[in-house]
């Protein structure tokens, strides 16, 4: 394996971004956040709120699903998610709303309630046993094996 040293930190890493630039995982996780548009964060946490685990929709589908999936399913109790988006050098929070996926995958992990952002920038709380949405994400995965 080849060796190239970080574009930012002159680290030893094996990221290459484009023929000229190499990243180590760290300077290419901050790097990857400044090429999104829109950006999800999720947070999990147990009944007496400790964080079990975060996730975002970096590279990957949902942040709610990502988040659930490296947790045992018994410990999840509520989640709470917020979507950041960039337009013209202005960054805002944005509608993070569950799609229909992340809400059957919550329904499955056990969770109580979900947090999420909505376009005006406030925060609402809904029962996830409760909620029903015709939105379909473009995701292919809903579970993982």
């Amino acid at each position: 394996m080849i060796t190239f040293f970080c574009a930012e930190c002159d680290a030893p890493c094996h990221n290459r971004l484009s023929a000229t630039d190499a990243y180590c995982d760290e300077c290419y996780y901050a790097k990857s956040l400044t090429m999104y548009r829109a950006i999800s964060f999720a947070a999990v946490y147990s009944k007496d709120g400790r964080r079990l685990s975060i996730g975002s929709s970096v590279n990957k589908c949902c942040a709610e699903r990502n988040a659930l999936w490296s947790i045992d399913h018994e410990e999840a109790s509520y989640v709470v998610v917020c979507r950041v988006q960039k337009k013209k050098q202005k960054v805002s929070v944005t509608s993070s709303r569950p799609c229909m996926q992340c809400i059957l995958t919550m329904q499955m992990y056990g969770v109580e309630k979900v947090c999420y952002s909505t376009k005006s920038g406030e925060f609402v709380w809904e029962e996830v046993h409760h909620m029903s949405t015709t939105y379909e994400t473009v995701s292919r995965t809903i579970v993982r094996v």
